[in-house]
């Protein structure tokens, strides 16, 4: 008679059992010591081995030779239980044997000896199921039960079982198994059973068997089906069609047609889908995973022990994580994360709905959530880097050649240890054409006298001209401090504006005890604008400084907002000529 893979080949011993040895080793100790508990708690997702190490702990504990804590397989103890003909290990699914009753019928049994055996086990599966009234009924045989009995209870929602119960068992948890163990012990059983498939094959499987043996090796079985038929050798793309799922290189296909707006390939690759009848639910789950991994890319170091692909598919999600910025991965992913549950609930048709979401992920101007508005800035500042440089150029253009820029005083001394540098002119932006006008002075000092216009005053000599004479009284030096606990202020803006919140995480703010100012620094002038057009921004930053410092010291009109590019051009003409000249630019390269 046949015999299921999974049947055949669950494991005999504890050191046969795969991924779990935190929990194996314990159980081995206890039998070889013999120290074994009277009740225990098997939690964990399917297919992890809590069934198996069940039976194999109520074989190991009536073995009549022990072999360091496995059972030997061989004594009449350990084939009667392995054969079913020995009475003492009971096993019972409470999913269809939940009722008080059931749990009564238990309690009789407890009160009668072993009669083959050293102990009774009692084995019950999908305990969480009990009925409330069982556990109830259960509670006094758990914890006191007689000498000759073991309850071992196994669980896949650990979460439903009353704290009771809890309380009176040992609980061991059952991990997730790692892909690379699913692989080599798939490849194992492939190899023994003569199953000829590919190693991309086998990762597919584990990846798609989500930590569970016992799925893998079912999926295994249903491959090697195919492999026997037509006598050849099982691929991935083989793989995934057996079993209802989409190969990477169609997800990555999809994902590239998304960030490159080709409506032809999304339309086309749904339909491919739902003419060969495969669940859209499970296409669109391979997705999730690919953006998963593309955001694990961009977030770490060494990503390479977080995926679940092997090393020549890693390719496919780095070189599209290269293309996305972060902020539309997350644009992206919120999309999915909200389709998939639609389609779980099964409350619209699966293909227009994915149609829609494919298409807003197409383009972020179709949505105006936060996130798409942050995907659509970081969009705008990466256009802005690829082309600032020509446009500017052909913005403003120079007839001839721009003298050098002469140093400029500062508005305030800076005498602080922890003040903050001068600020850095990107190198790709040239400097504004010097206007024959003066720099105007600030508005702290004393006015110079103006100067002629005769001829361009050395810088020496400019730098000389400024400063006050030596009759009038020096001014006195600026000291700027940086504003501590100005991220936890920017925490609480982001509760109700999370754009501006994310613009304010890159200022650098000072206070000032001369003048009693607060100087709020940003890296460029688009930012200051962006934050500074609105009254109501500036008044909620002012509110959550106040409230971070505990006291209401600063008003809107104590904020001084600067930036590096308002130092150069004083103003902001510069910012808007670059940002509407590189959107033309990069619409002519399109």
């Amino acid at each position: 008679m046949h015999q299921t893979l999974y049947r055949k080949w669950r494991p005999l011993t504890f050191d046969s059992v795969s991924g779990q040895e935190h929990v194996t080793s314990i159980l081995r100790h206890q039998v070889e010591h013999d120290k074994t508990s009277h009740a225990y708690l098997f939690c964990g997702s399917r297919g992890t081995g809590k069934t198996t190490c069940a039976k194999l702990l109520a074989r190991a504990i009536n073995c009549e030779n022990p072999q360091s804590g496995n059972p030997c397989g061989v004594c009449d103890t350990c084939r009667g239980i392995l054969s079913g003909a020995i009475t003492d290990v009971i096993e019972m699914d409470a999913a269809s044997n939940n009722g008080v009753d059931n749990i009564r019928d238990i309690r009789e049994d407890v009160a009668y000896a072993p009669s083959e055996c050293k102990k009774r086990v009692f084995i019950i599966d999908e305990v969480h199921m009990l009925s409330t009234s069982a556990f109830n009924a259960l509670l006094k045989t758990l914890e006191e039960p007689p000498e000759h009995i073991v309850f071992i209870l196994a669980t896949t929602e650990m979460q439903k079982i009353p704290a009771t119960i809890l309380s009176r068992c040992q609980r061991y948890d059952f991990r997730r198994i790692e892909s690379s163990v699913i692989v080599d012990r798939l490849r194992l059983i492939a190899d023994s059973e003569q199953i000829a498939i590919d190693e991309d094959a086998l990762y597919l499987i584990a990846k798609l068997a989500m930590g569970g043996m016992r799925d893998a090796i079912g999926m295994l079985e249903l491959c090697a089906g195919a492999a026997l038929s037509d006598g050849g050798s099982i691929t991935a793309q083989d793989a995934a069609a057996l079993l209802g799922t989409s190969p990477i290189e169609e997800t990555a296909a999809v994902v590239k047609a998304i960030y490159e707006r080709n409506l032809d390939s999304i339309f086309s690759a749904v339909d491919t889908i739902y003419r060969q009848a495969r669940d859209i639910g499970v296409f669109w789950q391979s997705l999730i995973s690919f953006y998963r991994d593309m955001l694990v890319i961009k977030s770490v170091p060494d990503p390479a022990p977080l995926l679940d692909l092997p090393e020549k598919q890693q390719m496919y999600p780095r070189e599209l994580a290269k293309r996305m910025s972060l902020e539309k991965i997350l644009y992206h992913t919120r999309i999915l994360d909200e389709v998939y549950t639609v389609l779980q609930r099964n409350t619209a048709p699966a293909r227009i709905t994915v149609e829609m979401a494919l298409i807003r992920m197409c383009d972020t101007a179709l949505d105006t959530s936060p996130d798409a508005l942050l995907a659509r800035i970081a969009d705008l500042e990466d256009r802005i880097a690829l082309a600032g440089t020509a446009a500017i150029t052909a913005a403003v253009p120079r007839t001839e050649p721009v003298p050098p820029k002469e140093p400029v005083p500062p508005s305030a001394d800076i005498g602080d240890d922890d003040a903050p540098p001068p600020w850095d002119i990107p190198g790709d932006i040239p400097p504004e054409p010097i206007s024959a006008a003066p720099m105007p002075p600030p508005t702290d000092a004393p006015a110079p006298e103006p100067q002629p216009p005769k001829k361009r005053t050395a810088p020496k000599k400019a730098a000389a001209a400024a400063k006050p004479a030596a009759s009038e009284p020096p001014t006195e030096k600026k000291v700027l401090h940086s504003l501590r606990g100005w991220q936890d202020a920017v925490k609480r803006v982001e509760r109700s504006n999370p754009i501006i919140g994310s613009f304010l995480r890159e200022y650098k703010v000072y206070t000032c005890d001369q003048d009693g100012k607060l100087y709020l620094r940003a890296a460029n002038a688009f930012s200051v604008k962006l934050v500074t057009t609105n009254d109501d921004n500036v008044t909620q930053i002012c509110a959550a400084v106040n409230a971070v410092l505990g006291e209401p010291k600063y008003t809107p009109a104590d904020m001084i907002f600067d930036s590096a590019e308002k130092r150069i051009t004083d103003g902001y003409e510069k910012i808007d000529v670059l940002i509407e000249s590189a959107g033309d630019a990069a619409e002519t390269a399109e």
